[in-house]
């Protein structure tokens, strides 16, 4: 039991930030801490890439930006924000007959959207300012200094106050291994990816 709890604590840490610094978290989740976090700021990127079309580069305001370094800064920006702002606790872990578990949870999902329209707000306000040079842009251009815009105020707009939706009960399942006779309970990439989207609000 105290393995499982052990085990189950590490695979939600990593799952909700994509951090762990226990030892014991590659025999859990069988990534890094590197691996994890390059797959989540990919899918970020791809999200931000397919939500609509971005100019490759743009200069404004006597800034140049390129579209692959934005959106590499974008998706490092949500990285980060997930690494804190995480409340969640084991409520209750039944096993089956091959000592399998199922783990409940609760965890409080943090608003991304609600943040970034935040700093989109706080962004256009700043646009306002210089709307006869924002008027030149075309909608790409624009929305690319937009992106470019965001990345840079994030921090500086949301700080440590990230909104955070209704609380939520999950269950993740982890499979009995064995490591020198020594049980390990571990979390398929599947469940990794469900983990994560629950300390996200839909």
């Amino acid at each position: 039991m105290k393995t499982l709890q052990k085990d189950a604590a590490i695979a939600l840490q990593f799952g909700l930030t994509g951090h762990s610094d226990d030892k014991r978290t590659k025999q859990v989740v069988h990534l890094t801490n590197t691996a994890w976090q390059t797959e989540i700021a990919t899918s970020v990127g791809k999200a931000w890439k397919s939500s609509a079309k971005v100019a490759d580069s743009v200069t404004f305001d006597g800034h140049k930006y390129q579209k692959k370094q934005v959106i590499s800064d974008l998706s490092q920006r949500y990285v980060k924000t997930l690494q804190r702002d995480r409340n969640y606790k084991i409520t209750k872990i039944r096993y089956d007959r091959y000592h399998n578990a199922k783990v409940q949870y609760q965890v409080t999902p943090i608003d991304l959207p609600a943040g970034q329209k935040k700093v989109q707000r706080y962004v256009e306000k700043q646009l306002q300012k210089k709307s006869s040079e924002a008027s030149k842009l075309s909608a790409e251009q624009l929305r690319l200094v937009e992106y470019a815009m965001i990345a840079e105020n994030w921090q500086s707009v949301l700080k440590d106050d990230m909104p955070t939706s209704a609380t939520r009960n999950m269950t993740i399942t982890m499979l009995y291994t064995h490591e020198n006779f020594k049980p390990i309970y571990q979390v398929s990439k599947q469940t990794l990816n469900n983990i994560l989207n629950s300390g996200l609000s839909e």
